[in-house]
């Protein structure tokens, strides 16, 4: 296996070893940008927002990196293994799967956006959360935040795209659990 790239690139020439991943589509890029998150349980208990760099990735998923340069890692290094590749990403829904592939799974819903502070001394932020509704109930499965309105806006329409994607938009009925 060699490195797909131009024949006057010096590199193209290498070889890749052999438990290289192959690299994701970048055509599969949709829409990116920062925010901060919580996603981890730690995160969400303590209530701490961690600057990240998230990619509407596919009809229907988020990738949740650590920085943009994770993402370029992630991106464009042809040598990863794919379980280093798999690492770059610290939160990958895709929501078209989650729904329709894990019965338990009903959907997901968004918090409509609104402005909070955080401490005396810090500007507020613009958030809102992404619920994950289960048969067991509702849960969080993170929750974005940022001090300028138009980056949470970005991401909150890039969530609705994936689930536009997904049937029932999303969200199945609860139907079929009442008695």
């Amino acid at each position: 296996q060699k490195i797909a790239s131009q024949s006057n690139n010096p590199v193209a020439s290498l070889e890749l070893p052999s438990n290289a991943a192959p690299l994701p589509d970048p055509t599969a890029v949709h829409e990116f940008g920062s925010i901060h998150t919580r996603s981890s349980f730690r995160t969400i208990l303590m209530k701490n927002w961690r600057q990240t760099y998230w990619v509407r990735y596919g009809q229907s998923s988020l990738c949740i990196f650590r920085s943009k340069d994770d993402f370029e890692d992630w991106l464009l290094n042809p040598y990863h293994t794919q379980n280093q590749r798999d690492y770059l990403v610290k939160l990958r829904i895709d929501f078209f799967d989650e729904i329709t592939k894990r019965n338990n799974i009903r959907g997901y819903k968004m918090t409509q956006v609104k402005s909070k502070s955080y401490g005396k001394h810090t500007a507020p932020m613009y958030q809102f959360k992404l619920e994950r509704w289960s048969d067991s109930g509702v849960s969080l499965a993170a929750a974005f935040a940022s001090p300028v309105e138009g980056e949470v806006k970005e991401i909150r329409r890039g969530i609705e795209t994936c689930l536009n994607n997904c049937p029932n938009n999303g969200l199945r009925s609860i139907d079929d659990l009442i008695l």
